[in-house]
């Protein structure tokens, strides 16, 4: 009887490890890439692990390497990293043979060095790295060493932020840990957060300055987006040169306009040829500091936030002095988010209430689990308009509309909020959009001491950000933006496992909008554009000779460029059918996309996909993928289920022979 009950126990053992579900990870397919990289090109690059070897193609990345503790993974190095040029103390006694000019001249040397090294066993064409310039006159030779099969990851930030990120991704290719680029972000919080608590956070308590580079006898001022110009910002000064008339990074002046500007300090670009004293012999005013920068903090690595650190030391002297700090000098900062006009909100710990002016944060809240913690909406989050279920039967008095017109009462119903002690002004904060003409409404909240942070991404990636800043100043975990990233992985690992990786094998498609009655072509810089990018295919709109997002064009030109899909905007007013009728051929599919999915909101991920089955209905359908539950693994784990138990029985078997052989001695 002992014989039979233990058998029994172990065979209910053996049955209950096939039908009861192990978590096994590294069992599904999408698991197994751990590393994806979209560069300046909108190029994807998946590693299945950390690179053993990289080509620094550019002295940024020398110098990140270097910083980051990874210089020995670099094989070929530019001409541009060899120490008489770069400086960089490391490279000193660097072989003359690992370097090589890298231009577009130079592309056929290039692609030869780097196919010798493969020759030589010295790189790996599937998991080493190339690391390289953005420029667009590059663009050939990249082509052509991706054509041969290299990985080619290439940078062209302009902010500080971008530089960042450029750090971020390095570290994640080589295997790195993150605490170089971490430090780049504490530091900037750092200076943001100890201005605030001097109590210097008014725009007229700010430091004036201005950026400007000369050669050649032309004089240029820094506008916007540039790194130089973050530099001012971020170290809490105002540009005094910036010009919203112009949408230009630089433009050109002469002398007697910095002096009609009158800034407090000048930065002068590092590659001016004299010294602080010429340049200010060429204001001609003597009250005007002058500050000339170093030249590789405007490059793009880890030197920049020596750069930051060193500015805000110039301009606040009283406040800031000796080394870059490290974190834990500042614990009390917990949260802090830059938003689309370049302000910084820090907050000790997350809101408990938030102002959703805008259907996407609303949208967002909900599918992050904290509508509960929005105590005032606008109007176009109200469910006749937005649709969200969620917000049908919420109170009338719940919503404002947010206009630039409207600004006196929405800054009213705000301040009424403080009076009934609902609202925290150093605690909660409102989200809106980004747009140029809410930002009276954004300034004169913020002149009465409210949090706003504005959001206006033009990316797929740009939403997921946007997503995760409002977990973050919420408090939410960030389950919702790992699963946005996730399906987009998803999609680029399933296509390149499917062998559909060279632009030939990938749909062709475009993305058209209407203004009026004029039809736009998507080409680049929307999330619309990165639907058809990250799903797979080829925008065949995309016009490198144009720097527009969009450009105006007609049916014909649709009939030329031959997509075999066309992604219709979802506020066309007619229907996927009556657009077909008017491109007049049959052979393109007509998708009319849903307007939630271009707002800024989790909903992307639900555009994306559904794009992604239509491109590819082969390898994709059915409902979003999650991560650990997609692919094949339910079959591949029934396998696994059945082989140990299997096992087991044996095991029983085994194990009951051996106690009667034991009983039988006995």
């Amino acid at each position: 009887m002992h014989f039979k009950k233990a058998i029994a126990m172990l065979m209910v053992i053996a049955l209950l490890s096939i039908a009861l579900p192990l978590t096994t990870e590294g069992v599904n397919g999408a698991d197994a890439t751990v590393i994806s990289i979209t560069d300046s090109r909108g190029v994807t690059t998946n590693l299945s692990q950390p690179s053993t070897h990289v080509a620094s193609f550019g002295a940024f990345a020398t110098n990140t390497l270097v910083d980051i503790g990874s210089l020995e993974k670099a094989v070929i190095f530019d001409s541009y990293s060899e120490y008489n040029k770069s400086g960089i103390p490391e490279m000193m006694g660097i072989p003359a043979d690992k370097f090589i000019t890298v231009s577009s001249s130079n592309k056929d040397a290039v692609v030869q060095t780097m196919l010798d090294l493969v020759d030589a066993d010295a790189w790996n064409l599937t998991t080493d790295v190339i690391f390289g310039y953005g420029y667009s006159s590059y663009s050939p030779m990249w082509s052509e060493l991706e054509g041969y099969g290299f990985h080619v990851i290439t940078f062209y930030p302009n902010s500080y932020d971008g530089i960042v990120h450029v750090v971020e991704d390095i570290e994640s290719v080589v295997g790195a840990d993150h605490n170089v680029s971490q430090q780049m972000t504490f530091v900037k919080a750092y200076i943001a957060a100890t201005l605030s608590e001097e109590g210097i956070d008014e725009e007229d308590e700010f430091v004036t300055a201005l950026y400007a580079s000369y050669s050649g006898g032309n004089l240029k001022l820094g506008n916007s987006g540039s790194v130089t110009v973050d530099f001012i910002e971020y170290a809490g000064g105002v540009n005094v040169a910036e010009d919203p008339n112009k949408s230009v990074p630089t433009y050109a002046v002469d002398f007697s306009a910095i002096v009609q500007l009158s800034p407090e300090v000048v930065l002068l670009d590092g590659y001016f040829i004299g010294t602080t004293e010429d340049f200010s012999a060429l204001i001609g005013d003597d009250d005007i500091i002058v500050y000339k920068l170093n030249k590789s903090w405007n490059s793009y690595c880890p030197d920049a936030t020596v750069g930051l650190w060193t500015i805000a030391c110039l301009f606040y002297p009283n406040i800031f002095e000796g080394d870059v700090p490290v974190e834990g000098e500042m614990e009390d900062i917990e949260i802090s988010i830059t938003d689309s006009r370049g302000v910084t909100t820090n907050l000790s710990q997350p809101a408990t209430h938030v102002a959703s002016f805008g259907a996407f944060a609303t949208n967002t809240l909900v599918d992050i689990g904290l509508l509960g913690s929005a105590v005032i909406f606008d109007a176009t989050s109200e469910y006749n308009r937005s649709g969200i279920p969620e917000m049908m039967g919420v109170s009338e008095s719940k919503f404002v509309t947010v206009s630039g017109s409207n600004k006196d009462q929405v800054v009213q119903r705000m301040l009424d909020l403080v009076d009934e002690e609902v609202w925290n002004k150093s605690g909660d904060v409102i989200l809106g959009f980004g747009y140029s003409y809410l930002n009276v409404v954004w300034d004169e909240l913020e002149g009465y001491g409210f949090k706003v942070i504005t959001f206006y991404p033009d990316s797929y990636d740009g939403i997921v950000q946007v997503v995760r800043d409002i977990e973050t100043v919420t408090g939410a975990n960030h389950s919702v933006s790992n699963h946005m990233v996730f399906v987009k992985e998803y999609i680029a690992d399933t296509l390149a496992d499917e062998g559909v990786i060279d632009p030939e094998n990938k749909v062709r498609a475009l993305y058209v909008s209407y203004s009026g009655d004029v039809m736009y072509l998507g080409n680049k810089g929307s999330v619309t554009v990165d639907f058809i990018t990250f799903a797979g295919g080829v925008n065949v709109a995309h016009d490198e000779t144009n720097e527009n997002n969009r450009y105006s064009t007609d049916f014909t030109a649709i009939l030329l460029l031959e997509p075999e899909i066309v992604l219709l905007d979802g506020y066309y007013p007619g229907t996927a059918q009556e657009f077909l009728d008017q491109v007049n051929n049959d052979d393109i599919i007509v998708y009319k996309l849903n307007k939630s999915w271009n707002s800024y909101c989790p909903d992307a991920t639900e555009g994306l996909w559904a794009v992604a089955c239509l491109f590819y209905p082969d390898y994709f359908e059915g409902n979003l993928p999650v991560e650990g539950t997609t692919g094949d693994e339910g079959s591949d784990l029934t396998m696994v289920y059945a082989i140990v138990g299997v096992v087991i029985i044996v095991l029983a078997i085994a194990m009951v022979l051996l106690m009667r052989r034991k009983d039988r001695k006995d």
